[in-house]
Formats: C-alpha cells, structure tokens, sequence
C-alpha cells in the first residue's frame, strides 16, 4: 500500500490518539492527568540514570597508579613529589594514596606495591580508577631485573582493561643521579626485545594448553615488538631521578609535566 506524504504523520498521530484513550479508559479521566506526569517522571529518571551510568564512568578516573618493582623508588619519589621532603621509606605493603592537585584538577595517585606475590592485585583492584599509569623502573638495577620488568609491563599491557581504556603510560627511567644508571633510550630497546620474548613464551604456552595456536594480543602480529604498535595505547619513556646530590638535583619535571596533563 502506497502513504502520501501526510498519511503517516495522520497514523502516527491517530496511534498517539488511541493510546491516550486506552489509558483514560484505565485509569479514568480525573487521574489522566497525574497518570501523564508519571509516566513523563519515570521517562526522565531513565534517561537520568543512564547519563549517570555512562558519564560516571569518565568522572570516576582520576586516579594515576604508580606501579614497578621494589626498589625502584615509588614511595621515595612519591613523598618528593607531594612534600618536597627526600624520606626514608620501607618496602610497602599496601597501597599508599594521596591528593596530588595542579592548576587543571586534582588526580588520587595510588602507590601499588612493588612485590611479586601481591602486586597483581592491589593492581586488579585500583585500574577501574586509572586516567593514567606510571612505571617506575630503577635505572641502576635494570640489567639484572630485565625479565622481572618485562614480565610485569607485559602483564599491564595486555590487561583487557588497560586496552579497553588505554590509559596513557609513562615509563619514568628513576635513579639517573647515579652513574651506572641505563638511559632511557637503552632501556626501552632491551625493553622491546624482552617483551618480545616474553610475547613469543606466553603465545608457546597458550598453545600446548588449548592444544591449537594461541596469540598474545601485543603489538602487531608477525613483526618484533615495538612500543610504537600499541596504537591508542600512548606510551612515553623519560628519565628521572628524586634524590639529589652536591652536585645534581632532584630531575622530577619531566613527570610534573605529564602528571598535570592528566588532570
């Protein structure tokens, strides 16, 4: 059946017409009304918490996670970095918090501790929280805790949630006051070639678990692993250091920088 142009905006209107009947029919003339602001009500309250539902989840993110192993000066940098004050500090053992605010908005920095056996899940617990992620890498110890750091960057960098929100990433290179300390530029090439084994070692095991082909989904598949083919997921290297010395002083404004980019 061919409509002219008026004929479905007379259907929609006589629909609309019906629809209204069969409720006064309901619910009776002298509460037509009221039926009307209830149903408009309860529209509205829908719509609200839905934009609550998807707004909130962009609101929530203001936590920055500071993660690596122990030992590479995540509390140490972060009490420099809130105080100004160079304190002694102690292996941690739950997560440490505080306020860090800029110019643009505050940011929760959340300290995650650095050991084996219980990083992965104060990690777990916090990453619904993360605008952003820190790893700190110490410098001076990185030859000898290559494949622990790989092993760890590789479990952060394929967590669904990290690709899902891809959180941006800097990788701040701690402890270049000293002078046995690797540069940035070297260690993200050692970092590159180590993920790629690691990459090829979780794809190899994956594979005699399922009994079939197994792909670790970490940059692009067929070529060796660069930083640079983690698409959205934007990674920066810097060097940094938070003691100071006679002769340097504490390097923090590289990451100052990014911090209040994140706020």
């Amino acid at each position: 059946m061919n409509y002219r142009c008026c004929e479905p905006i007379i259907d929609m209107s006589y629909s609309i017409e019906r629809y209204l009947d069969i409720c006064q029919e309901y619910v009776g003339e002298e509460n037509m009304l009221y039926f009307v602001f209830g149903v408009s009500f309860i529209i509205s309250l829908l719509f609200y918490l839905v934009w609550k539902l998807v707004a909130g989840g962009k609101v929530k993110r203001r936590g920055i996670l500071f993660v690596g192993l122990s030992g590479a000066g995540k509390t140490y940098l972060l009490s420099k970095i809130l105080t100004g004050q160079e304190i002694e500090t102690v292996t941690s053992l739950k997560e440490n918090q505080a306020t860090y605010a800029s110019e643009k908005g505050a940011l929760n920095i959340i300290d995650i501790p650095g050991q084996e056996a219980i990083r992965q899940k104060f990690f777990d617990q916090f990453k619904d929280t993360a605008k952003g992620i820190i790893f700190l890498i110490d410098s001076e110890s990185f030859s000898k805790d290559l494949k622990d750091v790989a092993e760890y960057l590789f479990n952060i960098l394929t967590d669904q949630n990290v690709l899902k929100c891809v959180p941006p990433l800097l990788i701040a290179c701690n402890k270049q006051d000293l002078l046995t300390s690797k540069s940035k530029k070297v260690i993200q090439d050692h970092l590159e070639k180590e993920l790629n084994t690691v990459r090829k070692t979780r794809s190899a095991a994956l594979s005699s678990i399922d009994g079939e082909e197994a792909t670790v989904h970490l940059g692009v598949k067929g070529k060796p692993f660069e930083f640079s083919h983690l698409g959205k997921l934007k990674v920066d290297f810097i060097e940094c250091n938070a003691k100071g010395d006679s002769e340097n002083e504490s390097r923090l404004d590289e990451l100052l920088l990014w911090l209040n980019r994140q706020a």
